[in-house]
């Protein structure tokens, strides 16, 4: 399929000004960069999404559309779908009486707490980063013709940090830096993909923030079958283009008092195999 219509192109130059924004917002996008994806599926009848998406390694992932406490499921919730279904858990995915507002192709949630408190200490703050391939809807609410979908990816850290110093984030996707703002924390977020209806499902394939989907590595514990993890249990995971399948925050006693590095590779995965 081609990216190349004239919707995927406002897309692109709607983007490049959230890129501009990112630097008044004391983001750096000097940074390797993710590899996007190679194909979307055809548009499914039911309910209006590409059936899935491809990355550049060749792995396809479909909707993670799993009824969260089916007793058929391999595993509880193996698509991070609890609380979100407006009939309940127990209860078929129908579009769109009983469809969430949002669901993922993929998603890996990396996150570190106790940002800038000393070892054995207790509170501080917490690090969040949140990649994924997400559908949404528009608006918000489901509603028919409005669905989108996105290339996310977004790192927060609450508080904890020194306010006004650099910090530079290693992730599985590149490098970048952040200034800690007064209250000594960050918050950033890059969508790309379209946001807006009609939606050019193609636009997702050229994105430059996520892109091939990391998955469990083969150490330990294995996914549930048909799934590359479970949002549930946190894994260490492999597929960055980089080698880096980490969430790394270097910075003025970003760890506590003099501790200028904080890390975890453990990552909470979502994606079901197509």
């Amino acid at each position: 399929m081609s990216a190349a219509t004239d919707a995927s192109r406002a897309a692109a130059r709607w983007f490049s000004v959230v890129l501009l924004l990112g630097f008044a917002w004391g983001s750096d996008f000097a940074r390797a960069q993710g590899q996007g994806f190679l194909a979307a599926g055809p548009v499914d009848a039911a309910n209006g999404y590409p059936t899935f998406y491809q990355d550049r390694a060749g792995l396809a992932l479909a909707q993670c559309l799993v009824t969260p406490d089916d007793p058929a499921n391999p595993v509880v919730d193996p698509c991070g779908l609890a609380g979100t279904l407006p009939a309940g858990d127990g209860s078929a995915i129908v579009f769109p009486s009983n469809f969430p507002e949002e669901f993922f192709y993929w998603r890996g949630v990396g996150r570190i707490t106790g940002i800038g408190v000393a070892a054995g200490g207790k509170g501080g703050g917490r690090a969040d980063l949140t990649m994924g391939v997400e559908g949404a809807f528009a608006n918000g609410p489901v509603v028919p013709g409005q669905q989108v979908v996105f290339s996310r990816f977004r790192f927060k850290v609450s508080s904890g940090l020194q306010p006004g110093a650099t910090y530079t984030l290693t992730d599985p996707f590149g490098t970048m830096t952040f200034l800690a703002n007064s209250a000594g924390a960050i918050s950033f977020t890059d969508d790309q993909g379209c946001t807006a209806a009609p939606c050019a499902f193609e636009s997702v394939l050229s994105a430059t923030n996520t892109g091939p989907f990391l998955t469990w590595d083969a150490t330990g514990v294995q996914p549930p079958a048909g799934y590359v993890g479970d949002p549930n249990v946190t894994h260490s995971v492999t597929g960055s283009p980089f080698g880096t399948n980490v969430l790394h925050i270097e910075g003025p006693d970003v760890g506590g008092p003099g501790i200028n590095v904080a890390e975890t590779n453990q990552f909470a995965v979502t994606g079901k195999r197509f």
